[in-house]
């Protein structure tokens, strides 16, 4: 990714979280992440 560039990531809940339940969500859920980079820092 560039910095200012967006991507939406879908996965199934145990690709994210594994077999171990979370929060009440069903493991059967589809998990949805928006993602922007703002901004790239230096390596320390």
């Amino acid at each position: 990714m560039s910095v200012g560039e967006k991507r939406t990531v879908i996965a199934n809940y145990t690709q994210v979280y594994g077999d171990r339940p979370l929060g009440g969500l069903p493991t059967d859920s589809l998990i949805i992440f928006n993602l922007a980079l703002i901004s790239i820092g230096d390596k320390k």
